[in-house]
């Protein structure tokens, strides 16, 4: 148990790399006074946080997608509470682009979550030119599930992904992606916690980081 664990050892405080669930949160308010949470999502306590606009990055990927022509754009990823998907669908109403629920599957942001739910869509005979995926790894399974599908990947299929994980550049075709500073954020979180323990600041501070394009081998632009 997690928080058993927390509880004997010596700890002075706590960085949290990923969003927690309430209980959770209640928990380490509870047990420590130097928190620090870093994330793609930006969460209602009263921690210092060190954050990506996961937003931004989803508006970001959807928008180059329609640049290069692409107008059917799926989502693959999870949909409740996620930044992600709220960037996604606020993304298609803001370019008039077809929003089909059709389109968006929920599904675990993992290399099998992209290639259930890819290999899903891609045999029900959906008309889907590209692919948003919340993440790296759900595109990386996605673009496995296309490629045994038939479908190739970038000439029939753009697939884009977020985070920028090493393996992207790996990948055949390597993958497009939106870079997220993750080695940039951990940093900072160490400094602003040994910050909060030196007692050098005492009210909550938030950063952002920005995100920015990766563009690879994975899209392309749509020739009808």
């Amino acid at each position: 148990d997690i928080q058993q664990a927390i509880q004997q050892t010596r700890v002075e405080g706590v960085a949290l790399l990923g969003r927690p669930d309430s209980r959770m949160r209640s928990f380490l308010k509870t047990n420590y006074k130097k928190i620090i949470y870093t994330g793609l999502n930006n969460i209602d306590s009263e921690f210092d946080q060190i954050t990506c606009n996961a937003y931004l990055a989803s508006k970001t990927a959807v928008s180059y997608l329609a640049e290069l022509g692409h107008v059917h754009i799926a989502y693959l990823g999870e949909r409740k509470n996620e930044i992600r998907y709220r960037g996604y669908w606020d993304a298609l109403s803001q370019l008039a682009l077809p929003l089909n629920r059709d389109h968006i599957i929920n599904t675990p942001l993992s290399t099998e979550g992209g290639y259930r739910a890819a290999a899903r869509l891609l045999s029900s005979g959906s008309n889907i030119t590209a692919l948003f995926c919340a993440n790296d790894l759900t595109a990386i399974g996605a673009m496995q599930a296309a490629g045994e599908l038939g479908r190739r990947v970038p000439e029939e299929l753009s697939v884009i992904g977020i985070d920028d994980i090493e393996t992207c550049q790996y990948t055949t075709p390597m993958l497009t992606t939106i870079h997220i500073p993750k080695k940039e954020m951990s940093h900072l979180a160490l400094t602003m916690l040994l910050d909060r323990k030196n007692q050098q600041h005492g009210e909550n501070v938030r950063l952002e980081l920005p995100c920015r394009l990766i563009e690879r081998e994975s899209c392309s632009y749509l020739y009808e």
